[in-house]
């Protein structure tokens, strides 16, 4: 299984195997019947633990192959579905790819409530409040405090054209 070479499974699976061993050959000391009924909770608990782990697993691969999709010629792509964790991951991947694709002279809609995220892939910023647009700037020397500013204002803003 490919997620066995990440580290942090193999760990975490590893400690709880060593736990799981501990507890249930303490429980078979103790009395017989508590060591079966501690042996098969650490195997539900195993169970449990696997299935959501390759559950995330099969969810980045997917979003892995969306990106590997857009990178080779598809021209959409929505990331909507995935996990704010699931992207975090792939984080670079996503910027690496927004770039590239910028690079290509491919306009790209990126809807984000990060500022510092937004300043760091964006050439042109346009903020909304409410439905309405506040704020429309070129992203050269733009600060995080013109943004929030133009983010919390009712009012159309002025604009950078």
């Amino acid at each position: 299984m490919k997620m066995l070479r990440n580290l942090e499974v193999k760990n975490i699976l590893l400690l709880h195997g060593v736990t799981a061993l501990a507890a249930t050959l303490l429980s078979f000391l103790w009395e017989v019947r508590f060591g079966f009924l501690m042996l098969a909770v650490c195997i539900l608990y195993t169970v449990l633990y696997m299935s959501a782990t390759i559950k995330r697993y099969r969810r980045i691969s997917n979003l892995a192959a969306d990106i590997n999709q857009i990178l080779h010629g598809d021209c959409h792509i929505s990331i909507e579905q995935y996990a704010e964790g699931e992207l975090g991951i792939l984080q670079s991947e996503i910027y690496k790819m927004i770039d590239r694709l910028a690079n290509e002279g491919l306009g790209i809609l990126m809807i984000s409530s990060e500022v510092p995220e937004v300043l760091g892939v964006s050439d042109r910023v346009v903020v909304m409040c409410r439905g309405r647009v506040t704020g429309e700037y070129m992203n050269e020397g733009i600060g995080q405090d013109v943004l929030l500013k133009a983010a919390s204002s009712n009012a159309g803003g002025e604009r950078d054209e």
